[in-house]
């Protein structure tokens, strides 16, 4: 399982994401320090940009939401409720209306209610695993190829004129 940081950068009014790998027994604070130092923020990933996430990967077919995490503020039948939605769109894919409608309340551009996506998809005849986390963290079988294929453009979209 590899770990990726979401980084973003302004350098002459041009915007800059990158991600950069990080092991398990790396100190977090340094990596986010070393890329400060660069002139690099971290990125947070909040649930507006999650719910757009999940409105994008799940029309398509090879996309499944394993889990979707809340903050401790969230009620437990309320994430159960929302994880039965998750898993009864593998075989339904009308579903993911539903489960758009019942994320809405969480879409504000400043919450950050929606803790972590797990997902897994298949690419050219591969499987992988996503974790999408709010504070910027990418976990999974290949972070890179998921931020550059999917999370780039939706990052690009709504965090530039935000910044």
């Amino acid at each position: 399982m590899k770990q990726s940081k979401i980084f973003r950068k302004i350098d002459n009014g041009i915007y800059y994401f990158k991600i950069v790998e990080y092991s398990p027994n790396q100190v977090y604070s340094e990596l986010v320090l070393q890329e400060k130092q660069k002139g690099f923020r971290q990125v947070i990933i909040n649930s507006e940009i999650m719910i757009k996430i999940l409105s994008k990967v799940l029309t398509k077919e090879d996309f499944v939401v394993r889990e979707i995490k809340f903050n401790s503020t969230v009620d437990k039948d309320y994430q159960e409720e929302i994880n039965e939605i998750c898993k009864s769109i593998t075989s339904d894919r009308s579903e993911l209306g539903n489960l758009i409608a019942k994320l809405a309340w969480a879409s504000e551009r400043n919450s950050i209610d929606v803790e972590m996506i797990d997902m897994a998809y298949k690419s050219s005849d591969n499987f992988y695993s996503i974790k999408v986390i709010c504070n910027g963290v990418l976990s999974g079988s290949d972070p890179a190829n998921f931020f550059d294929d999917y999370l780039l453009k939706i990052l690009e979209e709504n965090l530039i004129k935000s910044i």
